[in-house]
């Protein structure tokens, strides 16, 4: 919250039009609300073959992308997000896609907030 108030919304009131944030990242392992890997890392690699030390936690991924996105809704000056990651299709990947995977139900409630007052 301090950082949207503190960094985004002085753009906000300059410019006087809302912010999109255009990547909301969080992959779907464990470790994925403290940002463990980075995002080429190996580990989370949807090309690379599987690696059986990190497990897969796609309700950490949503349970993340659910307290950034209550937070930013709660401003009215944000328009909306995007998710960093959406694949063409379903896989059980350890990546950033949140296609069939709890985030997406998460977003797609969370986006009605967003504005639902204006």
């Amino acid at each position: 919250m301090e950082i949207l108030e503190t960094k985004y919304q002085p753009i906000y009131q300059r410019f006087n039009k809302p912010i999109v944030f255009t990547e909301v990242a969080y992959y779907s392992a464990d470790g994925s609300a403290t940002q463990q890997f980075g995002v080429y890392s190996s580990e989370i690699s949807d090309f690379l073959p599987e690696t059986v030390s990190v497990t897969s936690d796609w309700q950490e991924q949503a349970d993340a992308y659910e307290a950034v996105l209550q937070a930013i809704a709660e401003k009215p000056w944000v328009q909306g997000t995007y998710s960093f990651g959406y694949s063409f299709m379903d896989h059980d990947c350890k990546g950033y896609s949140i296609r069939a995977k709890t985030a997406e139900e998460v977003l797609k409630s969370i986006y009605a907030q967003f504005n639902a007052a204006g």
